[in-house]
């Protein structure tokens, strides 16, 4: 139980203290400071023992590129409730709630798209893998397809050419055995 560590007792601890605080009458004027606290700190704490009891949300956390996805389509959101708030206070309801549903109907699907296709999760040497065992089995066209995924990740002009000519290879051997 690696996960529960001193910073995690500690984060725990300080969000219990700052739930009894708020809950009791001391510090009225502080209430609206210490409750955001509390709840970061007990978040935290959850989440700490939380990924340590699911294997995989370790590894999802510590990659660099999703952490950075999600910080923009936090950033994306938080600018979608500040428009939100400033059309209300002019008074145009509809036209803000319009706004904010077509950019999360269209807007956030495609940044999720565009993540997906600039990190896949499947790394670009496993396509070369992917094509040699679908040539094998006689799949000419799933072969081409995993060679033409491998050619637009791979930004060497020599690889790019010779698998530009594998491809060519495979298209031959499939006209062949049609």
């Amino acid at each position: 139980m690696r996960f529960i560590d001193l910073w995690t007792i500690i984060t725990g601890a300080a969000s219990i203290i700052s739930l009894l605080i708020v809950m009791s009458d001391k510090l009225p004027k502080w209430k609206k400071y210490i409750s955001p606290v509390g709840f970061f700190l007990g978040g935290f704490a959850i989440g700490r023992i939380s990924s340590g009891t699911i294997p995989g949300a370790q590894q999802s956390f510590q990659d660099p590129r999703f952490m950075g996805f999600l910080i923009v389509l936090f950033l994306i959101l938080a600018m979608l409730y500040v428009f939100l708030r400033a059309m209300i206070k002019r008074k145009q309801d509809y036209y803000a709630y319009l706004v904010v549903l077509v950019v999360l109907m269209l807007g956030v699907p495609q940044i999720m798209d565009k993540y997906f296709d600039a990190f896949p999760s499947i790394p670009m040497e496993d396509y070369l893998v992917l094509a040699n065992a679908k040539e094998k089995n006689f799949d000419m066209a799933g072969a081409v397809k995993y060679l033409e995924k491998y050619k637009e990740l791979n930004p060497d002009k020599q690889i790019r050419a010779q698998i530009e000519q594998k491809i060519f290879d495979l298209q031959s051997k499939q006209l062949k055995i049609e």
